[in-house]
C-alpha cells in the first residue's frame, strides 16, 4: 500500500545529527506515522544505522545503500524506490517542527495546482541554537521572479509531487551541490510553488556542511544552472549537453573572457600568442585552446 508521504533523507559520513532528525519525525502531530515512509539512502555512510532502527522501532524506516556515490545518485534512487506520490525532503542534520508534515500535506491536498510547497526556515548552529530566521517569498510569482537570481527554496524544507520531478528527469549531477536549484529552475514553469509562512524546518549550519565544504563548487554550479535556464528559454542545448561537467564550463568561460581581453588590447596575432601561453599555464587542453581561438577569430 502506498504511503501518505515519503521522507527522503540521504545519509553521508557518520551523520552525527541523524538521531535528532528522526526524533523530530517521531513527534509529528495530527498524522498517522504508520502511513509515513522514512527512506534513509546511505551514501558512503559510516553511521551506526542499526542503533537508530532500534531506538525508533515505531517508525516505518527503510534503509537502502546507494551503489553509486554522491548526493545526486542517492536522491534519484530515493525518488524511484519511494512508495508515495509525495516526497518530503530532510537532510540528516536538519529537523522538522511538530506540525510540518501535517501542514504541507494538507496544503498539497487542498491545492492540486501546487506541485511544491516549502516553508520558512530557522537557521541553527551545531548546538541547535537559532542563529537567524529565513523568510523567503511566499507566492508563486514572487518565488519565480526570485529564482531567476538566487535560490529561495531551502531543499530540506520542501514537499513536492514526485511525478513532476521524475518527468523533469530528476536531479542532475552536472549541477552538483546546486542540484536542487537546477531542479527548481526546471520545474517552476511546469507547476506552481508556494511557501507556507511558518517556521516548519530547522536548518542546521556546521563546519562539515556541504554548502560550507564545497562552497566554490556550489557557486560554479549555481551560475551554471542560471546559464542553462537562459539557454533553455532560447531552445538551445543546455550546458550539461555541451560540457563534461560544470568545472569544464567555467574553465572555458574563463578562457573566452581572457581571449576577449587580450584581443581588445592588441593585435590578433598577439592575442592568440599571449592567450595560448596563459591558457597552457592554466592547464587548458590544446583542443579547447584551438577551438576557442577559432571561434574568436571567426567573430573578429
Amino acid at each position: 500500500m502506498d504511503s501518505l508521504v515519503t521522507i527522503l533523507i540521504p545519509v553521508h559520513g557518520d551523520a552525527p545529527f541523524l538521531e535528532e532528525s528522526l526524533r523530530s519525525i517521531a513527534i509529528q502531530q495530527n498524522i498517522d506515522l504508520s502511513q509515513v515512509e522514512i527512506l534513509l539512502i546511505l551514501d558512503r555512510s559510516s553511521a551506526k544505522i542499526e542503533l537508530f532502527l532500534s531506538k525508533f522501532a515505531d517508525l516505518n524506516i527503510l534503509v537502502v545503500e546507494s551503489e553509486i556515490p554522491g548526493l545526486v545518485s542517492a536522491l534519484n534512487l530515493g525518488l524511484h524506490i519511494s512508495s508515495s506520490h509525495l516526497i518530503a525532503r530532510l537532510d540528516s542534520d536538519d529537523t522538522m517542527s511538530p506540525e510540518r508534515l501535517f501542514k504541507q500535506l494538507n496544503y498539497l491536498n487542498e491545492n492540486p495546482d501546487i506541485g511544491l510547497v516549502a516553508s520558512y526556515t530557522a537557521v541553527t548552529d551545531e548546538y541547535s541554537i537559532i542563529q537567524r530566521l529565513s523568510m523567503e517569498p511566499i507566492s508563486h510569482n514572487e518565488i519565480e521572479k526570485t529564482l531567476n537570481f538566487r535560490c529561495c527554496i531551502a531543499h530540506p524544507a520542501v514537499m513536492f509531487r514526485k511525478s513532476i520531478v521524475l518527468e523533469a528527469g530528476g536531479y542532475r549531477d552536472f549541477y552538483k551541490h546546486a542540484e536542487d536549484y537546477d531542479l527548481w529552475l526546471r520545474i517552476i514553469s511546469k507547476t506552481k510553488f508556494h511557501t507556507i509562512p511558518e517556521f516548519l524546518t530547522y536548518y542546521r549550519t556546521h563546519p562539515n556542511q556541504v554548502s560550507i565544504k564545497y562552497y566554490k563548487q556550489q557557486q560554479i554550479s549555481t551560475a551554471a544552472a542560471q546559464y542553462s535556464m537562459r539557454l533553455r528559454k532560447k531552445n538551445r542545448p543546455e550546458l550539461n549537453e555541451l560540457y563534461r561537467d560544470s568545472e569544464s564550463w567555467q574553465k572555458s568561460l574563463r578562457f573566452r573572457n581572457l581571449l576577449l581581453k587580450l584581443f581588445e588590447n592588441g593585435s590578433h596575432e598577439a592575442g592568440i600568442r599571449n592567450s595560448t601561453k596563459v591558457a597552457l599555464k592554466l592547464n587548458f587542453s590544446k583542443k579547447t585552446i584551438v577551438n576557442e581561438i577559432l571561434k574568436k577569430v571567426r567573430n573578429v
